[in-house]
């Protein structure tokens, strides 16, 4: 496991900006040990992006919370809050739309309460690839962040056209929705489907 992000430099030839750490809440590490792979990222010229993985493809966010609240969590963010953004659960898959916004309001009211004012970021349900919800929420998560600094981010690992990657850019540009692409490939994870055409 390569805590201390040692492959800072090769991923920064990409060109990449920003570079996503994924952690765990639940598997009895601190988060104190981010801190190497912070400093490498900021030292390679991109901006750490600091994930909990816990809830990937499953709807849990408590754990993820606690994690996040926690001394220790909160001491590294405000030490690193000039230069990093938080993805506060990846996947996370609410079963409904009422669910994703309410569980994502309450969750960033109670982040923002804990004193967490960097940008914050929500993938998409359904492992990331419901970007509809995002659509569908996301102005109304964003009305309800006191800081109004929250990012969205889709997987989109399912096969679409020109015309659907063009609606759903054309689409967050009109809401004025703060959007990334958090995930890509050039063909689905395995099992899940076609090659995409990237």
């Amino acid at each position: 496991v390569d805590r201390a992000g040692k492959a800072m430099p090769e991923i920064a030839r990409t060109g990449a900006n920003v570079v996503r750490l994924f952690w765990f809440a639940t598997h009895n590490v601190k988060i104190a040990e981010a801190e190497a792979a912070i400093e490498a990222a900021l030292d390679n010229g991109m901006i750490p992006m600091l994930e909990l993985h816990d809830s990937t493809c499953k709807w849990d966010l408590e754990p993820i919370l606690d994690y996040w609240t926690s001394d220790d969590a909160l001491a590294l963010i405000e030490r690193h809050s000039k230069h990093l953004l938080i993805n506060i659960a990846n996947e996370a898959s609410a079963p409904d739309g009422a669910r994703f916004k309410q569980g994502y309001g309450d969750a960033v009211k109670r982040l923002r309460a804990a004193g967490i004012h960097v940008p914050l970021v929500i993938d998409g349900a359904n492992c990331g690839r419901n970007y509809q919800m995002l659509i569908d929420n996301g102005p109304a998560l964003l009305e309800a962040d006191p800081d109004h600094n929250l990012i969205f981010s889709a997987h989109l690992y399912d096969p679409m056209s020109a015309l659907q990657y063009g609606d759903l850019f054309d689409r967050t540009a009109e809401l004025e929705l703060p959007f990334i692409v958090g995930e890509f490939a050039h063909k689905q994870p395995p099992g899940c489907g076609s090659a995409l055409d990237y």
